[in-house]
């Protein structure tokens, strides 16, 4: 109780980051964008939520964060696009357009999920590995795909790990489809030159 004034300054001052990015407001709007072009992403998003993503977005109970506890409720949800747009989600358009966990593990191959322990996404990600070709694994102590930032000197251990982890897999990829055209499996850097290709195709 002694320190809430200042938490809560520090948890103002970490809301101002981005609401107050100019420095020029007395409070934090946070019920308002901050300007035209965080206004039509968010326009543009709650569209595509609307049509097509339609994820859970359920709050709490947790006695680890600060929100309230707001259980997801599809209907109210759904009735909120209804209004808004005049038509009814989607509901099963990404199941249907991308397949589910069951669909990859059968027909798909070479791919690693990453998810950041305190990424609040992660719920709706693969968390398991599926196959040996289809790789999940969570990071501890990391936010939103932090391992696909650049490199920073204060990146933990398990970030780090991460990223050799991933650039590793795709270099068993590279090896394994070399190999099955019947060519000779080259070195790390040659393999590294090869990926750079591939992601810049």
């Amino acid at each position: 109780q002694d320190r809430l004034e200042e938490w809560l300054s520090g948890l103002a001052s970490f809301a101002g980051v981005y609401y107050n990015y100019s420095k020029t407001l007395a409070c934090n709007r946070l019920s308002a964008p901050v300007n035209r072009e965080s206004y039509i992403v968010e326009t543009l998003w709650d569209y595509q939520y609307c049509t097509q993503i339609f994820q859970v977005g359920g709050k709490g109970p947790d006695r680890y964060d600060m929100y309230w506890n707001e259980p997801w409720n599809a209907t109210a949800t759904a009735q909120r696009c209804r209004d808004k747009y005049g038509f009814d989600p989607d509901r099963h358009h990404f199941a249907r357009s991308y397949g589910t966990p069951e669909d990859w593990a059968r027909d798909a191959s070479n791919i690693v999920w990453s998810q950041g322990e305190y990424d609040p996404w992660r719920g709706g990600g693969v968390l398991e590995d599926l196959s040996d070709s289809l790789r999940a694994f969570v990071i501890p102590r990391a936010a939103h795909h932090l391992d696909l930032f650049f490199s920073h000197e204060n990146d933990t251990e398990a970030v780090v790990a991460a990223r050799q982890l991933e650039v590793n897999e795709m270099q068993k990829w590279v090896r394994e489809k070399k190999e099955k055209k019947g060519r000779q499996p080259q070195t790390l850097e040659e393999e590294g030159s090869d990926i750079t290709t591939i992601l810049n195709s």
